[in-house]
């Protein structure tokens, strides 16, 4: 007999296990730290009664979780993320109701926050998920790019890349704080699935989390930064341990400001945070790319960077406004 309700607070050390579980079946990207979770299920936005919900089994195991979450508005949408987390023995089961709850909530949630909007969904499916993703591709989801893993020994050199003219790379540094987040939102404004927080919700995508490490965090920054913000790129890394309990430096977010692109401020960054993971005590880094991000990926490569062979789908559905 399974018993589906909201989640709550003290279900933590459950989900944390049924992401992990997940995640040793079909990575996504999915939180397996405690902390983390705690920090998720904190998130500005998130109502807990209304925008999740769990499904627990007789033997009160947690095999399921959905989430809805208000990820703020972009270029003329509001955008809404999608959270689907199924262990693999109850997949056939749940899958069906999970996926029809989520479109329903998200659908629910347009209409309350921003009926002037239409609402663009994003979610993430695990390559091998067939189930799910053919209920998303009937349901009108469309994907829109796939994510790959990616790793490195961080006990291997670095090569060289230094910061173009005019750019000083410092550790993150709380007094750019805004001026990183304005940073942050102008680097992914055209991102359909990327969050767009306001200032309430920034510290929950990053420096607020307990994983966050801001000594291997990177900002650029340039004395002719445009609008007077100073800050052109940014690098955010998190402490990660994935579901085979291996530790990493997980570069996190990376972000340069549209004038500053092209030249060569991400491989800067990039490079002194492989150094000063290394430094902090990591021996591994770890990052998810776009497979359809060519230049991207050759920079990764460029790094030391290489393929495990695993990855996941992004994909989004538009709902109309009213």
């Amino acid at each position: 007999m399974t018993r589906w309700r909201p989640a709550a607070t003290t279900d933590v050390d459950r989900l944390t296990a049924l992401f992990a579980a997940c995640e040793q079946a079909d990575p996504v990207g999915l939180d397996v730290d405690p902390d983390q979770f705690r920090a998720r299920l904190a998130l500005p936005g998130l109502d807990l009664a209304r925008d999740t919900l769990v499904a627990e089994d007789a033997a009160g195991r947690l095999v399921a979780y959905a989430e809805v979450a208000d990820m703020g508005p972009g270029p003329g949408v509001l955008r809404i993320r999608l959270t689907s987390a199924i262990d693999p023995s109850a997949r056939d089961t749940a899958t069906p109701h999970v996926h029809d709850w989520l479109n329903d909530r998200a659908a629910q949630l347009r209409r309350e926050r921003r009926p002037d909007l239409p609402g663009m969904l994003g979610t993430r499916c695990g390559a091998s998920d067939q189930r799910r993703l053919d209920l998303l591709t009937a349901a009108g989801f469309a994907a829109v790019r796939w994510e790959q893993t990616l790793v490195r020994d961080l006990d291997q050199p670095v090569p060289s890349a230094p910061a173009p003219a005019g750019v000083s790379l410092v550790p993150f540094d709380p007094r750019y704080d805004e001026q990183t987040r304005l940073t942050h939102n102008e680097a992914y404004a055209d991102s359909p699935t990327a969050m767009i927080p306001g200032r309430e919700s920034w510290p929950a995508h990053a420096t607020g989390l307990p994983a966050f490490l801001p000594e291997a965090s990177v900002l650029a920054l340039a004395s002719d930064g445009p609008d007077g913000n100073p800050v052109v790129g940014f690098l955010f890394t998190l402490d990660h341990v994935d579901a085979r309990g291996r530790a990493a430096a997980l570069l996190h977010c990376l972000g340069t400001r549209p004038a500053w692109q092209g030249r060569g401020v991400a491989s800067a960054m990039i490079a002194q945070t492989l150094v000063t993971s290394r430094e902090a005590g990591h021996r591994r880094a770890e990052l998810h790319v776009g497979s359809d991000n060519g230049v991207a990926v050759r920079l990764y490569a460029r790094l030391g960077f290489s393929d495990t062979g695993r990855g996941h789908a992004i994909l989004t559905r538009q709902l109309p406004a009213d």
